[in-house]
């Protein structure tokens, strides 16, 4: 026992004491002696039982009274919180499989038990505790503050795991998949998570077809999750079939972006425009160039301190004149009660993440996501049966299926529809969508499928090459690929990997919504073969 809980041990053996002791002196007052009679006495105040009502001016006794009324209470709320947290152990035994263990950071498992079940068909138990039973669970989420916390919390628990357990393990700016045994490994990123749900959520409600300038002010960990996403994900094309690219203006420093992303000249450049290509502007500060920030569409402030976020905001609104609200729409990685109710009466601030769907097991387990990604590969491996499964692909694979699900928000959006559920043009049949798809035009949307491809390839330092000689198309290794070329140099053959992509959209998104468990009503969808 350490010496913060020793001492919280003994005010809390004083605080339980302390009407039994109060009781003494109040009834051996009231008696006028010492007796077994004024120890009983005093024991009775915990069943709120007063042997003697006090005399008019025994203080004491009326004290002791008092303060064993609320030790009482208190002791039966942490009775019953234990029986609570018995039966959630028990569950993790018997029913495994439905239990996920939370343990780390105070806020953060406090806020995943409170949303973890959120939008979850059937009864996911979560135990936040490290009884020997709560191991028993299938799915242990190690929500450190930080990466060393994280990696404490794991060497100190790592024994007491189950040998198959899916242990989920939060380290900052690193997304992987490790199997040790039959235990499967998860790493992931909230920054990285934050920064999936906020271009999802941009594409939902705004759409961005038509380009955009960007500003990112502050380029930590968020930042660059933020600028790596959009990058990878606002891929779209324009009613006439031309590329949509933006100008993405970032405040901070950029030489670790750089050096961790060597292939950007691919899709990007630096300083000056240039055809089919998104602009980066790399400042050191956001007060730099303010016609830059005037002429912006949008404002995120990304620092990884809410308070710097906060500062920044309140600098921009009182000393840059100009920024419209109709124009620019400003948005703050922040909690809300750190926004003053002037500022969002005066301009139009978003807040960003929102933790309940932050904090959910749809986000945090991948489970929605790996649905969605899982059934992608699905289709693919239907059209080509030698391709390994599911089970047998490597993390990098993986995780490009999971982007391919990310962008299909983007093609909905294009074709001017939404995913099921989620507003008025979530309600559309497949004979519907492909009106939609012949319209715009199928290639189109083939060709901006490999554009994404490619970049998601780019971010990643994959290269172009040939590999002369041999039978395959890539070296993961060496991470080389030969067909990250434009799309009119791909075989016909390799194109239609991208149009039965296109094609398989419907499906992938129907056979998602039943895998959910969701009818039609629920979801509010219409998605159905005819």
């Amino acid at each position: 026992m350490n010496k913060k809980s020793r001492r919280k041990t003994i005010l809390y053996v004083i605080a339980y004491i302390m009407p039994f002791l109060l009781g003494l002196w109040g009834y051996a007052i009231e008696f006028g002696e010492w007796s077994l009679k004024v120890v009983y006495s005093s024991l009775r105040l915990y069943g709120i039982n007063l042997d003697l009502w006090p005399g008019e001016h025994n203080l004491v006794l009326w004290l002791a009274a008092f303060l064993a009324i609320l030790v009482t209470a208190a002791i039966i709320i942490k009775l019953v919180n234990r029986l609570q947290t018995l039966f959630s152990n028990l569950w993790c035994t018997i029913i495994p499989s439905r239990s996920i263990q939370v343990l780390g950071d105070e806020t953060y498992v406090r806020l995943f038990r409170e949303h973890g079940s959120r939008g979850e068909k059937g009864s996911s138990r979560i135990v936040t505790n490290e009884d020997r039973l709560a191991f028993r669970a299938s799915k242990t989420v190690i929500l450190g503050k930080n990466r060393a916390e994280s990696l404490r919390i794991y060497n100190r628990i790592n024994s007491r795991l189950r040998p198959d357990a899916e242990v989920y393990l939060h380290m900052e700016q690193t997304s992987d998949r490790y199997r040790v045994g039959r235990r499967i490994i998860h790493v992931f990123s909230l920054s990285d998570l934050i920064a999936k749900l906020f271009w999802r959520k941009i594409w939902q409600e705004h759409r961005l077809l038509a380009p955009q300038t960007i500003v990112l002010i502050g380029f930590g960990s968020l930042g660059q999750a933020l600028l790596r996403h959009a990058l990878q994900n606002n891929v779209a094309a324009s009613a006439d079939g031309q590329l949509i690219t933006h100008r993405y203006v970032i405040a901070g420093p950029c030489g670790e972006f750089l050096k961790l992303h060597q292939e950007l000249r691919h899709f990007t450049s630096v300083g000056e425009e240039q055809p089919d290509k998104d602009t980066l502007i790399f400042i050191e500060s956001p007060w730099e160039d303010y016609e830059l920030l005037r002429s912006a569409s949008m404002i995120i402030f990304c620092d990884d301190s809410q308070e710097t976020n906060a500062d920044h905001l309140l600098k921009l609104i009182d000393h840059i004149p100009g920024i419209r609200p109709e124009h620019t729409r400003l948005y703050v990685y922040m909690e809300n009660d750190l926004v003053p109710q002037y500022l969002s009466d005066k301009m139009s601030i978003e807040i960003f993440p929102s933790m309940e769907t932050l904090f959910s097991q749809q986000v945090i387990l991948h489970s929605e996501l790996q649905t969605l990604a899982r059934n992608i590969h699905q289709r693919y491996q239907e059209e080509n049966p030698q391709s390994p499964g599911w089970d047998e692909l490597d993390y990098f694979t993986i995780r490009s299926n999971e982007a391919q699900a990310e962008h299909l928000e983007v093609k909905l959006a294009m074709l001017g529809l939404s995913r099921p559920g989620t507003d008025s043009r979530s309600g559309w049949t497949q004979e519907e969508f492909r009106q939609k798809v012949e319209q715009f035009g199928r290639e189109t949307l083939a060709k901006l499928e490999h554009i994404r491809w490619c970049r998601f390839h780019w971010l990643h330092n994959w290269r172009y090459d040939s590999l002369p000689g041999e039978d395959r198309h890539k070296d993961a290794q060496r991470r080389l690929h030969r067909h990250l070329v434009p799309y009119e140099q791909l075989e016909e053959e390799v194109k239609d990997y991208d149009r039965h992509s296109i094609d398989s959209i419907c499906q992938i998104i129907r056979y998602h919504h039943q895998q959910r468990g969701e009818s039609d009503h629920e979801s509010g969808q219409k998605v159905q073969n005819r």
